[in-house]
C-alpha cells in the first residue's frame, strides 16, 4: 500500500485492487502459512522498492538514504538468493534516473555507487562461502556435467545433490526450448498438477501460483490424498486465475510503456514493471542453468518478492480500465471479484 501511495498518489481504487490481488493469489497465502524465508525476502524487497521509489520521487539522493537502501538489499540477499533481483532493479532505476536527469546526474550516480557497493559487501561473505562450497557464488548449486543430463540425479531430487552420488543419468526438460514455450494446454486446465501436467515453464509457474501443482497444500500426503473433488478444485483454480493473470500481464506491459515515456519526470515508475521482468528472467536462468527432473526449480514461491509489484500492475490495469467507462467497470469488476474470492477461499480453506 505504501509503494502504491508513492508511485500512484491519490488513486485509492488502484491501491485497493492491488491489495485484493495480493491477498487472494494462493501462492502468497500458501507461503505465508509455512515457516519459510521467502516471506522475509519478499518484505525486504518491497521495503527496498519503497525506499528507492521515495528517493527517486523526492529527488533526494543523500548518503544516509543510499546507505539504508544498500543495507536492505544486502540483507535480502542474505535471506534468499532471489534478493539479488531487487539489487538489479534498484540499481537499474537509479542508473536510468542519472541518465535522464542531467541536473541530478552526479547525485544519482553517487547514490547508485553507494547502494551497489553496500548491497554487495553485506552479502559478500555469503557469496564467498557459496563459491567455495558449491561452485556457484549466488545460487549455491553444483554445475551440471553436460547440457542434457545430470549424473547422480535421481527423480524427485534437485540438481544440488547431483555431484555427491553417481547413479543413472536423468533427462532434463528445462534444457530444451519447448520447455519455455509450451503452453501446456489443455492439461493446464484439465490436470493442473504433477505428474499429470507435462513439465513446461509457464504451466508449472501458473498452476503453482494459482493452485497446487507440487501437492503441498491440498494434496500430496497420506493426510491429504488426491481425490476427485480436489482434482476438480484444482481445475477450477486454473480457470479463475486466467482473468487476474491476463490483467496483471496487461498492466505490466502498459506500465512499462508509461514508465519509458515518463522516464525523466517519474523514473520511480520503472521499479514496478522491472521487478517482475527481472524476476521472471532470473527464474528462466535458474531453471536452465540448474535444472531438475521434477521441475522444482520453477516453484512460484521464487517469484514471491515480485508479487507486490505484479499486484500493482494488476491494480493499474483494473483502475485504468474502470476509469474509461462505468459499464466497463461493472463488466470487469463482477467476474474479477468472483475469481479473487474463489482463489482466496482456496488459500485459507
Amino acid at each position: 500500500m505504501r509503494l502504491c501511495a508513492i508511485v500512484f498518489p491519490g488513486r485509492a481504487w488502484l491501491r485497493f485492487a492491488a491489495v485484493a490481488f495480493f491477498v487472494s493469489i494462493p501462492i502468497v497465502v500458501k507461503t505465508a502459512a509455512m515457516f519459510h524465508p521467502q516471506p522475509l525476502v519478499a518484505f525486504l524487497s518491497t521495503l527496498a522498492l519503497v525506499l528507492a521509489a521515495r528517493m527517486l520521487r523526492d529527488r533526494r539522493y543523500g548518503l544516509g538514504a543510499a546507505l539504508a537502501l544498500g543495507l536492505v538489499v544486502g540483507a535480502g540477499q542474505l535471506v534468499r538468493s532471489v534478493g539479488v533481483w531487487t539489487l538489479v532493479v534498484v540499481c537499474a532505476a537509479l542508473l536510468v534516473a542519472a541518465v535522464a536527469r542531467v541536473e541530478e546526474r552526479r547525485a544519482a550516480l553517487r547514490a547508485l555507487l553507494v547502494v551497489g557497493v553496500v548491497g554487495v559487501i553485506v552479502a559478500l561473505p555469503w557469496y564467498v562461502y557459496l563459491q567455495t562450497r558449491y561452485s556457484s557464488p549466488v545460487l549455491g548449486r553444483g554445475v551440471p556435467a553436460s547440457p542434457d543430463v545430470v549424473p547422480g540425479l535421481v527423480p524427485g531430487r534437485s540438481a544440488a545433490a547431483a555431484p555427491f552420488r553417481l547413479v543413472a543419468a536423468a533427462p532434463l526438460p528445462s534444457r530444451r526450448l519447448w520447455f519455455y514455450v509450451d503452453p501446456g494446454l489443455p492439461e493446464v486446465i484439465t490436470g493442473p498438477r504433477r505428474p499429470k501436467l507435462e513439465q513446461a515453464f509457464w504451466p508449472i509457474l501458473y498452476t503453482d501460483a494459482w493452485g497446487d501443482y507440487f501437492g503441498i497444500w491440498k494434496w500430496g500426503s497420506i493426510q491429504k490424498p488426491l481425490t476427485e473433488p480436489i482434482e476438480n478444485r484444482l481445475s477450477v483454480q486454473s480457470v479463475v486465475g486466467v482473468l487476474p493473470t491476463l490483467l496483471a500481464a496487461t498492466g505490466l506491459f502498459a506500465l512499462a510503456g508509461l514508465a519509458l515515456v515518463r522516464v525523466r519526470s517519474r523514473p520511480e515508475l520503472l521499479l514496478v514493471p522491472l521487478m517482475p521482468i527481472v524476476a521472471l528472467g532470473g527464474m528462466v536462468y535458474y531453471a536452465h542453468g540448474y535444472p531438475s527432473v521434477d521441475g522444482d526449480t520453477v516453484k512460484a514461491l521464487f517469484l514471491l518478492p515480485a508479487v507486490p509489484a505484479l499486484a500493482i500492475c494488476f491494480g493499474f490495469a483494473v483502475e485504468t480500465t474502470a476509469r474509461r467507462s462505468r459499464w466497463l467497470a461493472v463488466l470487469l469488476v463482477v467476474p474479477l471479484t468472483v475469481c479473487l474470492v474463489v482463489s482466496f477461499s482456496f488459500g485459507i480453506a
